[in-house]
């Protein structure tokens, strides 16, 4: 079996797109970090389950999966809203509203 070699411009053009696509993959985490802060940054008063850094809550959602809706009830039964802090990947806070005030508000402020 014969091997095939590299000519000159294979390896430029390998090292091209490896020269674009490290940064870019850095650039891309560093960009989903500074989201995650700046969408928690004004709901961070707010009580909740803050998770892991990167599954959010998802270890907790695991652990309760088969009672999933008692699990949630029992979060915001003494809270108004309760936050659910999301994987790192994921764009929107979960966020639960227990009182019919802050709904109202909500439906019609926003």
């Amino acid at each position: 079996k014969r091997k095939k070699k590299m000519n000159k411009t294979n390896k430029i053009v390998i090292c091209a797109v490896g020269l674009f696509c490290i940064p870019h993959f850095l650039l891309r985490i560093v960009y989903c970090l500074y989201q995650q802060r700046r969408k928690y940054a004004g709901i961070k008063h707010l009580p909740g389950l803050r998770g892991n850094f990167l599954l959010g809550f998802a270890p907790d959602l695991q652990k309760n999966l088969n009672n999933y809706q008692y699990w949630k009830l029992d979060l915001i039964k003494s809270q108004k809203m309760y936050v659910l802090r999301t994987p790192l990947f994921s764009h929107t806070p979960y966020i639960m509203v227990n009182d019919p005030e802050v709904v109202k508000h909500i439906l019609k402020d926003r």
